[in-house]
């Protein structure tokens, strides 16, 4: 799993209209990165342009 503690600084790209991932909470409370389509060779991940980038931010708990 790829977690924000392994790569405190990255940003991942941004897509208005073709993302390949999308972040989601797990029940235990850190987030996760999802696929939500097939993802070609040598393509970047990236997520859906967001008009509020503060409500995509997640806790980040040093315990996980």
């Amino acid at each position: 799993m790829l977690s924000w503690f392994k790569m405190p600084d990255c940003e991942l790209h941004r897509s208005e209209d073709n993302p390949n991932c999308e972040l989601v909470e797990l029940e235990v409370g850190c987030a996760a990165m999802i696929s939500c389509r097939d993802i070609q060779e040598g393509e970047f991940f990236c997520v859906e342009e967001s008009d509020d980038e503060e409500s995509e931010e997640w806790d980040q708990d040093d315990s996980y």
